[in-house]
């Protein structure tokens, strides 16, 4: 019989590997092109 403190702990740890994986999947294009152009910009002046 799984551990409930293990079996809950381990469903917490997909939950935030699940968020930051789509966080990141949704966020990087935008936040990439943001920074890559920050930066740009940064180097031009």
């Amino acid at each position: 019989m799984p551990n409930k403190k293990t079996e809950a702990f381990q469903m917490k740890k997909n939950k935030q590997l699940d968020l930051s994986s789509r966080s990141s999947s949704g966020n990087n294009s935008d936040f990439g092109k943001t920074f890559l152009l920050l930066r740009y910009r940064r180097a031009q002046h």
